[in-house]
């Protein structure tokens, strides 16, 4: 089994940098991050996003257009070749060295749970109504 962590970005260039910085400490325990650059940004900025990337051993996909997150992981999912998937945000730092991920990850592939995510509550009802039902059954 393999696993992929795809964050959808705005691509803000000082949160990305941030949010690679940590991405660097917990790089070992998946196979592959996914990048994705949501918005138009200039060339320097773009350019300095490559080479943050690089470094940080990520895979960048860059939109042409403003695509809201959602749209940007629909962009990033025929790219992903690993089996399980885990969808980090730029504002997310995983500061335990990925331990927390690890784990997460771990109890999908064992088969203790199919799902790992947190009530956010930003989606359209229907998701909501369900995510609010599998939390309280």
């Amino acid at each position: 089994m393999s696993r992929a962590v795809i964050c959808p970005s705005p691509g803000a260039p000082f949160l990305v940098a941030y949010w690679l910085k940590h991405a660097r400490v917990w790089r070992h325990r998946v196979d592959a991050i996914y990048l994705v650059v949501s918005w138009p940004q200039s060339p320097a900025v773009l350019e300095s996003i490559r080479q943050r990337a690089a470094v940080s051993g990520c895979t960048l996909l860059i939109a042409d257009v403003q695509y809201d997150h959602g749209q940007a992981l629909k962009l990033a999912l025929p790219s992903v070749n690993e089996t399980h998937v885990a969808l980090l945000e730029d504002d997310l730092y995983l500061r335990d060295g990925g331990s927390a991920l690890d784990a997460a990850f771990s109890a999908v592939e064992a088969g203790e749970v199919q799902v790992i995510g947190v009530p956010r509550y930003s989606g359209s009802q229907e998701v909501t109504a369900a995510m609010y039902a599998a939390r309280t059954s």
